[in-house]
């Protein structure tokens, strides 16, 4: 289960970093995601994809900023 995610002054929320197991990973500056924050929305959207390509692909896709 993943953790809640810092939410910045806007309501946006970062996109966890390395989830064990996730079929994505993350890069890009600032480090550490730092710059990687998204509408709740797209976020659940994201995750909703990275579910259904673990059932189809065991690469992982890349979400950069």
């Amino acid at each position: 289960m993943l953790e809640l995610q810092p939410m910045d002054t806007r309501g946006y929320f970062n996109l966890p970093q390395r989830p064990e197991g996730a079929a994505y990973y993350t890069y890009g500056t600032p480090p550490n995601g730092a710059g990687q924050y998204g509408h709740p929305k797209l976020l659940s959207l994201i995750l909703q994809v990275e579910q259904l390509w673990q059932q189809i692909d065991s690469r992982k896709w890349l979400w950069q900023y």
